[in-house]
């Protein structure tokens, strides 16, 4: 590790979450298991069903989607956990098993809530809903407390989703603002990884926009990339994107474009770069005359956040380390 990166890792020590050796914890602690909980408990109501015993909290996950998938399919359509992945050509983040649902990002997005007090209650935007993995893991296991929304700008994306959960209302987003939805429609908003991608000027348009459509007194899940992430990419090399692919440098290495994107931060707060191609990035090829120029990798501050970027109607109730996609800063804030 170069001096500029180890003093990188010096300054910024209190912005990472580190384990109890004082590593960069490779993967986000997880305090509270609400979806998963919920899953389980509604599973306890059939008979005849051997559910096995799960390891609390990080490691249930992992055992728990192995479980399901080793059902037969019989069992896994009678459970309503027969969903099965999107074809190659919609868009899809696949994660560690085969499993369609996301119970470990569920988890963590509903245990950033808790910790202020909110419950997965009323009607719920899913903003970069893509295929629909969050909407169908809410409805598993919250569906009759949710009335649930999701938009993408990938159309493609969301006549699947429609296809599949005729349960909740998919609509198809332009890049640019405004959404389709009348003021204060909505009581809970969640947008994971999306702004890890916005330009500033887009990321400042869009939180308007999301302030437009939430309720007085709603709350708003979002995740960014901060230095936690940045510090995670030193380590671990992952993610490892092929980082000529943004603008900035045609030949930037994972070094080169750290280092920028560390200057950057210590400047002005914010860094990024977009995506070259829309062919470069999976969910963008989709969308018909889709632009690059406001999408592709976005490192900032907090004090960047509060003070450029989100309305004043919006306030931050609570800032978290490394935690969805292990990596990204999430935070929960409040429209007043």
């Amino acid at each position: 590790m170069n001096d500029n990166f180890e003093c990188f890792m010096r300054q910024y020590r209190d912005d990472f979450s580190c384990d109890e050796n004082g590593s960069i914890r490779q993967f986000a602690r997880i305090g509270a298991t609400i979806a998963s909980d919920a899953l389980l408990n509604s599973l306890a109501q059939h008979p005849n069903l051997d559910i096995p015993v799960f390891e609390p909290n990080d490691k249930i996950h992992f055992q728990l989607a192995n479980w399901i998938l080793s059902l037969s399919d019989f069992d896994r359509k009678k459970l309503g956990l027969d969903q099965e992945l999107p074809p190659k050509h919609i868009h899809y983040v696949r994660g560690a098993t085969n499993l369609f649902y996301d119970l470990r990002n569920t988890d963590i997005i509903l245990e950033e809530l808790d910790n202020v007090g909110v419950r997965p209650t009323g009607k719920l935007l899913d903003f970069g809903c893509s295929s629909g993995r969050n909407i169908a893991t809410l409805n598993r296991c919250f569906g009759a407390e949710l009335d649930l929304y999701g938009v993408d700008p990938a159309q493609s994306s969301i006549d699947w989703a429609r296809q599949q959960f005729p349960f909740a209302n998919f609509t198809v987003n332009n890049q640019e603002p405004p959404l389709a939805f009348a003021p204060e429609s909505f009581d809970l908003v969640v947008a994971k990884s999306i702004w890890t991608h916005f330009s500033a000027s887009a990321a400042k348009k869009w939180f308007r926009e999301i302030a437009r459509v939430m309720k007085k007194g709603a709350h708003f899940f979002f995740s960014v990339h901060g230095p936690h992430d940045i510090a995670y990419r030193l380590t671990y090399n992952k993610p490892n994107p092929v980082y000529c692919h943004y603008t900035g440098n045609d030949a930037w290495t994972k070094d080169t474009f750290l280092s920028a994107t560390i200057a950057g931060l210590e400047k002005d707060g914010f860094y990024f770069q977009a995506f070259k191609p829309g062919a470069h990035q999976g969910d963008l090829s989709e969308v018909e005359n889709s632009t690059t120029s406001d999408w592709g990798l976005a490192f900032m501050l907090p004090n960047y956040l509060r003070k450029k970027l989100l309305p004043e109607n919006l306030e931050i109730l609570s800032r978290s380390i490394g935690r969805t996609g292990n990596r990204h800063d999430a935070y929960i804030v409040r429209k007043i």
